[in-house]
């Protein structure tokens, strides 16, 4: 049976991942109140650079590309993530756009994207490729730009799985002198995929067509979740770092809100001497900040934190998870068995 909300406001520095979000659920379910604010922001980009290969065609274009990256052509095309298949379908959707009706761009593409294999990252990757086809089902003219032939998927959940994939379904013959393949990428991949494929002796050509990015509504989003919330004066926030990457963006909004405890001490006297008297007209105190303490989600995550951002960070779990976090903050709070 759920704990009435009588504990801490909990703030998880993510995004929520499902409904119910684990996170939430654990931390409702012993009577915390949490609140996630998303972090990150993932944008598509190069959208003029990818709608050129498209146009081009899988067999490559006259041109108009840097250092002639895609002379030659491409044999497949290699999509780790939901969001690159989203950019593949933008990059449709803005062609039809930009000659006005779907008929006029007719067989501008032979041979065609839609007998070009398209290597996926696991089930929701193929469904979104698939999804673009099924926007534009044949006959209409821009059927030639959308995904067909999807391959890996179930078989491949992991890019290191997808590569060997890869390599299982192009004979070695045809690696050396065949086509390159074409990899949609972020701007946070790892080399392992690429890595594997040339060793095994296929080409790569890259695009990235999208990358994270600060989310530009996180201050808005934190202060609605920070004014939203009634919190006795005696009971500090949680705030839950999940990665270091966005700790640095998002901290100095969280000290506009919070006072955030520090691993170093600054004396009041010496920054009373920067201060000069307020006069008697001055306006009114702005309102006390919240107090709060400071979880991380890994060793990594604390580790900057104190490192960088010299913050005190009191709860890091002995591994990564909603259960570990509660259990931990528990602890820390007095209230919880040890081992966290």
């Amino acid at each position: 049976m759920p704990l009435p909300n009588t504990r801490a406001p909990v703030l998880l520095l993510r995004a929520p991942n499902g409904s119910p979000d684990p996170y939430e659920a654990a931390l409702t379910e012993s009577g915390y109140r949490p609140f996630s604010v998303p972090v990150l922001e993932t944008v598509l980009v190069n959208g003029e650079e990818l709608r050129g290969i498209l146009k081009d065609g899988p067999s490559g274009g006259n041109g108009g590309d840097k250092e002639g990256e895609r002379r030659g052509g491409y044999g497949g095309v290699i999509v780790t993530s939901s969001r690159a298949a989203e950019a593949w379908g933008k990059a449709v959707e803005e062609i039809a756009n930009e000659v006005g009706s779907e008929s006029e761009i007719g067989a501008s593409a032979a041979p065609s994207w839609a007998t070009t294999p398209f290597y996926a990252v696991g089930p929701s990757t193929a469904f979104a490729l698939s999804s673009i086809s099924s926007s534009h089902p044949s006959p209409t003219t821009i059927a030639h730009l959308c995904p067909t032939d999807i391959r890996g998927a179930y078989e491949s959940g992991t890019a290191e799985k997808l590569a060997h994939f890869i390599l299982h379904d192009i004979p070695e013959s045809k690696r050396q002198h065949g086509k390159r393949l074409l990899y949609l990428t972020g701007d946070k991949n790892r080399e392992t995929l690429p890595e594997i494929l040339r060793e095994g002796g296929l080409g790569l050509g890259s695009c990235k067509v999208y990358e994270t990015r600060g989310s530009s509504r996180f201050e808005k989003e934190l202060g609605e979740v920070v004014r939203g919330v009634d919190v006795e004066p005696d009971k500090p926030w949680w705030i839950t770092y999940f990665a270091p990457s966005a700790a640095a963006y998002v901290t100095p909004s969280i000290r506009s809100l919070f006072s955030l405890p520090s691993t170093t001490t600054t004396s009041s006297s010496s920054s009373s001497l920067t201060s000069p008297p307020a006069p008697s007209s001055s306006p009114p105190a702005p309102t006390p900040k919240c107090t709060a303490r400071i979880a991380a989600i890994g060793p990594t995550t604390a580790d900057f934190l104190r490192e960088e951002l010299k913050l005190e960070v009191e709860v890091v779990p002995h591994k990564p998870g909603a259960a570990t976090l509660c259990k931990a903050i528990a602890q820390a709070e007095g209230e919880g068995p040890g081992d966290a």
